[in-house]
């Protein structure tokens, strides 16, 4: 199937993995496929132990000093919900980055009845204004909010510079990580981060349906999902021991078993040289748009030769969902529509119709690029498929 498309919808989810981890994955479900923390046989000894081992390995990749400070959860979205709804109380204030996912406001509106919030200030391309951010703070605001990377248009935050102020005026830092993880470097204790949430399935090359979130030493969590945990079973409240008590039912162990896989592919060929990658593709991808007749491009440069690998354009004349419609046609596999950002989209002026996502990964290629540039020029210049 892979020879028969063009795939530059990383943004996503990263398509191929890297094969160590269809065959780690694949091993574990064939020899070790039980359920751990739920017996005291050897099968569940050794997974385990599989499990243990590959916690440590995602925690070292963040920075993370305390692995059992590492919660597993099933994506990014679980983890932001825990962040937020298991972390803010009554009355308090959050201050919100400008180019937000759904997975952070809607959780946000859910609370509305009892959290306020105010969007940080910020330029044309959704970049954070570093200096506003003190003076935004009330005596209210107790927690920061932070889209790492875009997955609109892959601006990348000052993350280093806005831990350091958060950290001095006592604000705790949440970072969705979706993004940037697996492209850029981060370091939850040396950049401040207090919560450090991330999927596995993107940037990191893993499996589906695993993600996790990092919780720091200066907050306390609620759990907002109650039910197994293998351990302290007579009790009716569930525990908050970290990790367990905040990964309630059956872990999904072969994935969490794969995403260790695709970290260890990521530190072989080193988070420099793959974002370096993206970034000359993406660079390729923008000079040859900036041929196509009527094209905007919306696309910020971190400066520091970082990306991760994320473009969006509109054409002047197009329906974003019938040029989204005729690339797909084409075996393009790209991402038209708001991307599930609309927050993103009012900050870039592109709601309510929202942009064409090209997200090229890894295992992308100049081929790639180069054929799909061709297909938009020929598309847009016979205006044959245009409403």
């Amino acid at each position: 199937m892979k020879d028969e498309i063009i795939y530059l919808d990383n943004a996503s989810t990263s398509f191929p993995k890297p094969e160590t981890v269809y065959s780690e994955t694949d091993t574990f479900l064939r020899n070790l496929g039980v359920n751990i923390g739920r017996g005291e046989n050897r099968l569940e000894h050794e997974a385990a132990e599989k499990v243990l081992e590959s916690r440590r390995k995602i925690a070292r990749f963040f920075g993370i000093k305390d692995y059992r400070r590492l919660v597993f959860t099933y994506n990014a979205t679980l983890a932001l919900n825990l962040a937020l709804k298991g972390g803010l109380k009554e009355s308090d204030h959050v201050l919100v980055g400008p180019m937000q996912h759904n997975s952070v406001m809607r959780p946000l509106h859910a609370l509305k009845e009892s959290v306020t919030t105010s969007e940080l200030r910020h330029d044309a391309k959704g970049l954070l204004d570093l200096n506003s951010l003190e003076e935004q703070i009330t005596p209210q605001t107790k927690m920061v909010v932070i889209n790492h990377a875009s997955n609109v248009n892959g601006v990348i935050q000052p993350l280093s510079a806005i831990g350091r102020i958060c950290r001095e005026k006592e604000l705790l830092l949440l970072v969705d990580a979706s993004q940037s993880a697996g492209s850029v470097p981060i370091d939850a204790e040396e950049y401040n981060i207090d919560l450090l949430a991330f999927t596995g399935h993107k940037g990191l090359l893993g499996p589906l349906g695993v993600g996790g979130l990092y919780v720091g030493e200066r907050i306390l969590l609620e759990p907002i999902i109650e039910g197994g945990t293998g351990f302290a079973s007579e009790q009716e409240r569930q525990p908050r021991n970290l990790p367990e008590g905040f990964e309630a039912g059956t872990r999904n162990t072969p994935a969490i078993i794969g995403l260790a896989e695709g970290i260890s592919f990521i530190e072989e060929i080193g988070v420099p040289a793959i974002s370096g990658h993206k970034s000359a593709l993406i660079d390729r991808l923008k000079a040859g748009l900036e041929d196509v007749e009527d094209a905007e491009i919306y696309h910020s440069d971190s400066g520091s030769g970082e990306s991760c690998g994320v473009l969006s354009f509109t054409v002047e004349g197009w329906k974003i969902e019938d040029l989204g419609k005729v690339l797909n046609s084409r075996d393009f596999v790209v991402r038209g529509g708001l991307q599930c950002a609309p927050h993103a989209h009012r900050t870039l002026g592109t709601f309510a119709e929202g942009t064409i996502r090209i997200s090229p990964g890894y295992f992308s290629t100049e081929q790639d690029i180069d054929s799909f540039l061709q297909s938009v020029k020929e598309i847009t210049v016979s205006k044959m498929y245009q409403t």
